[in-house]
């Protein structure tokens, strides 16, 4: 922060005719070095965007896209190693579950016992244990969502990210959900054959939707906080569904409409 005060200028205590002489020298002077001064902020101020892009450049560099079913969570099968054992019970406990919080970010358990956070301002979810996570590393990974999210001109997607360090270096896989368009999404093309390898013949947009789809409801499955579903969603699924049941059960593929 730059501080003014050294250029305050002391009140005048006689009339500009009984000093004719010092006086406009002395205001040159100090003319002159405000003029220095405010040189000095104007290029400081220059070089200030350029460094803010050039760190928003980085950041976006370490950008990865994933997909929910690569998420960490179901792809390792890693426990936590706690720091200490406590296995003794108080009596007549009955407290409920406690939930980790950390500035923004709140922790949600998921019904299958996994947990992870959710930062309702910023509407990201991450598997990271932000309760032990540095405030640095924090720090870094709140700037990463501000750049990455400064690139869906204030789009209101929620934003799944799982930072990892790759030999060395601190990386972010992640995924945008759309939950109108029941679809997830990424700020930079993603080149999806290990996604799509299992479609036979994914040369058309509408086989990939589909699939881009299925992740959607696996995001749902994975991240229920925050999702909500309409009762026509609810049963227009439940039709579908039941339809590829009957087809699994009589040995045939249900119909893909290409339009």
């Amino acid at each position: 922060m730059i501080s003014h005060a050294s250029g305050a200028v002391a009140p005048c205590n006689g009339s500009d005719e009984h000093h004719s002489s010092p006086t406009p020298t002395r205001r040159k002077s100090d003319a002159g070095n405000r003029t220095h001064r405010r040189g000095d902020l104007s290029n400081t101020n220059t070089m200030t965007p350029s460094r803010g892009i050039d760190q928003q450049t980085e950041l976006l560099r370490r950008s990865v896209p994933i997909w929910p079913t690569q998420l960490r969570r179901y792809t390792e099968l890693l426990l936590p190693i706690p720091p200490h054992h406590d296995y003794n019970v108080l009596a007549m406990q009955i407290d409920p579950a406690r939930r980790g919080e950390k500035g923004e970010w709140k922790e949600c358990i998921h019904p299958s016992g996994a947990t992870y956070y959710y930062n309702e301002k910023t509407r990201t979810y991450t598997e990271m244990n932000i309760d032990t996570c540095s405030e640095e590393q924090l720090r870094r990974l709140e700037s990463w969502i501000d750049a990455s999210r400064s690139k869906i001109d204030g789009k209101q997607w929620l934003l799944v990210v799982d930072p990892i360090l790759a030999r060395g270096e601190e990386v972010y896989p992640y995924y945008y959900v759309a939950p109108e368009s029941k679809i997830i999404t990424w700020v930079e093309p993603m080149d999806g054959y290990i996604l799509f390898q299992e479609c036979t013949a994914a040369w058309h947009w509408n086989h990939k939707r589909l699939e881009l789809e299925a992740q959607y409801w696996k995001h749902v499955e994975y991240f229920p906080r925050g999702m909500e579903m309409r009762v026509s969603e609810v049963r227009n699924l439940r039709v579908k569904l039941n339809w590829y049941r009957v087809g699994e059960f009589f040995g045939f593929a249900a119909p893909t409409r290409i339009t």
